[in-house]
């Protein structure tokens, strides 16, 4: 299972330690990359790819969940890239993406939500299960109160 951080030095570093010490609980590979969007001229962080050298596209196409706490902008195009296959974890930006039919997950509570849908990845080899949509925190005020 590959995942990819898409957001700040401090962030993007709390959660891909929260990953990795979550990792021994899953009988399959978890590979955790983390793409530093900070700006220009600022220092890139310890252990980060810098984002502006990959496309969207690419980030997309070699990660299964991409989790991103980024500019609008950033987080569109990711979202737009998403195949069948992939997930976006966002931050609080899920109301842009209402009604695309993309697996889109609101992250408010982003660490539990991805925990929870490795453990579901992690049994379909003992299911039957052959796709599973997941909403995690969702604000049911988004939407006149009413979740998707």
């Amino acid at each position: 299972m590959k995942i990819a951080i898409v957001c700040n030095g401090q962030l993007g570093s709390a959660i891909r330690n929260v990953i990795n010490r979550q990792k021994n609980r899953f009988t399959t590979e978890v590979v955790c990359t983390w793409f530093d969007d900070t700006a220009v001229g600022k220092t890139l962080s310890e252990g980060a790819l810098p984002f502006s050298s990959f496309t969207p596209e690419h980030i997309v196409e070699n990660h299964d969940y991409i989790i991103s706490n980024s500019e609008y902008g950033v987080t569109h195009a990711l979202g737009n890239a998403l195949t069948e296959y992939n997930t976006l974890i966002t931050i609080n930006r899920t109301d842009m993406f209402h009604g695309t039919g993309k697996n889109i997950v609101d992250g408010v509570g982003v660490f539990s939500g991805l925990m929870d849908m490795m453990s579901a990845v992690m049994t379909k080899e003992y299911s039957s299960i052959d796709r599973l949509d997941y909403y995690v925190g969702m604000n049911p005020n988004m939407w006149g109160g009413r979740t998707p």
